[in-house]
Formats: C-alpha cells, structure tokens, sequence
C-alpha cells in the first residue's frame, strides 16, 4: 500500500476519487476488514506496531421484507417458504411488521 497515490490509476484500472481528484493531496488511508475470529489478535498487533487504531462501525436498517428474507436465510427456512412469507408484507418504504402482522391474517397467524 505504499506510493499508492503514485500509481497510474488508468493503466490498472483503479477508478477511486482519491487517483482522479488532483485537489486531494492527503496520504490515502488503509482500510482492512477482518473475520470476527482472530480480530482481536490483529487489533493488538496492529495498536502495539503502528499506535493508533480506529474500529468503525456501520449501521443500516432493513425494509420489512429484506428483514423476513434475513431471517429466513440465517434460519435455514426453506427459500420458497421466505418467499411466501415475505410476499405477505406489503411493498413501499411504509411497510413494517407490526402494522402487516395486524392486517394480513395469515402473517399473523403464522407469528403466533
């Protein structure tokens, strides 16, 4: 990761803001993701070599039907299965499990 400013971004293909932007002189940073297991191990290393480490974490939130189909799928529920239970949630950015468990009869039949 050293010189990376100093590659030529079009001889490999390389399309980030920080190769096409000529006003950005700062150094580029070094982002890694890392499996759970051993992580900590690679935190320890990398705060005792270089200092300082930053953990960040990122958040989001599911739309109703994104969040059946996740549970379905870490569940190990049959995909066919997912599919009809989420299809039961109505579409849009409004939909929410609550307010579909009180008006599809069949979803709230099968939550209790």
């Amino acid at each position: 990761s050293l010189y990376m400013s100093h590659v030529d971004p079009i001889k490999y293909g390389l399309i980030f803001e920080r190769f096409t932007d000529p006003q950005r002189n700062e150094d580029p940073e070094i982002d890694l993701d890392f499996c759970q297991n051993g992580r900590d191990q690679v935190i320890q290393y990398a705060r005792k070599k270089y200092g300082n480490v930053a953990q960040i974490v990122t958040f989001g939130t599911l739309k109703a039907r994104a969040a059946i189909r996740d549970a379905g799928r870490v569940t190990d529920v049959p995909l066919p299965e997912v599919d009809r239970i989420a299809k039961m949630i109505p579409e849009g950015p409004k939909a929410d499990l609550e307010k579909s468990l009180a008006e599809q009869a069949d979803l709230g039949a099968l939550y209790a």
